[in-house]
């Protein structure tokens, strides 16, 4: 027999050999949990997790049944947040896979609401800030909700620590300009939180001074900044902004019509109700 044919079926039948176990240790657990036995369920899929030679991918679809069946059944938090931490440990797994599993424990913790878990849940985010081995676009994601979750929190809110935050987005080396922008659009509303609208607007004409960022990025800067000048008494100016923004070449039709769209607002809260309404029949155009 030709020597790489006998060396390919070798190896599917190792392959197949590998997932037949998990396989069936999958379905065994299926069928305990569609039988409401959430427990034996539980032991089955991490015992499926366990395997030695088992594909990551199959690892860790077990391990989020566990975690599934920990939060909905069993209502034993830790066990899900175990499990979402063991899916981020599995080597073979890739690093979008992986930052997945700690965005998903991070969003399960937002659902309970005390003190504890605001700080765990935060400290997820920072360690993604943290992590050099991910892309300056996803590390700032983890400041960033670090920041939104710091200031605007009704459980836990550290206005320092949000500042703090957006400092370290602002420090990750080769942070790109959509990147960047998105940080000071965070920091213009970390300002309007702290009521330094000075600040706010600083921080919104440096943002809009940045080359790089996206036609998008610049219709809610404007948009923003507009605002605080509305809040600071010159409607004058704030009506300018966001009428500035309407003559930058090439916006697309959908561009355009955000920036009507935030002029119509402004138009609303300053009783310009005509301005307003000329403002969002163009949205739809």
């Amino acid at each position: 027999m030709n020597i790489r044919l006998a060396s390919f079926l070798l190896a599917s039948l190792l392959l197949t050999a590998s997932a037949a176990p998990i396989d069936d240790l999958m379905a065994e657990a299926k069928t305990l949990a569609d039988g409401h036995d959430a427990a034996a369920a539980v032991a089955r899929y991490r015992a499926a997790a366990a395997l030695p030679g088992a594909d990551a991918k199959a690892r860790a679809k077990a391990l989020y049944a566990v975690a599934d069946l920990a939060l909905g059944k069993l209502e034993r938090l830790d066990d899900a947040l175990a499990a979402y931490d063991a899916i981020a440990a599995l080597e073979d797994l890739s690093a979008d896979e992986k930052l997945a599993a700690r965005n998903r424990k991070a969003q399960t913790l937002m659902r309970f609401r005390t003190r504890e878990r605001a700080i765990q849940m935060r400290q997820v985010w920072r360690d993604i800030g943290r992590d050099e081995s991910l892309t300056p676009a996803q590390r700032v994601k983890g400041w960033i909700a670090v920041a939104n979750n710091a200031a605007e929190s009704s459980v836990y809110a550290n206005m320092d620590e949000a500042r703090q935050a957006l400092d370290a987005a602002l420090a990750i080396a080769g942070l790109g300009d959509p990147e960047r922008a998105d940080v000071l659009a965070q920091t213009i509303r970390f300002w309007i939180k702290a009521k330094d609208l000075a600040a706010a607007a600083d921080t919104a004409r440096r943002l809009l001074a940045i080359e790089g960022i996206t036609a998008t990025q610049r219709i809610e800067a404007a948009a923003q900044l507009a605002g605080i000048q509305f809040m600071l008494g010159d409607e004058a100016a704030a009506d300018a902004t966001a009428r500035h923004v309407l003559a930058l070449p090439g916006l697309a039709d959908a561009e355009q019509g955000l920036g009507y769209y935030h002029l119509g607002l402004l138009s609303a809260r300053m009783h310009r109700f005509a301005a307003a309404r000329e403002a969002f029949a163009e949205t739809i155009r």
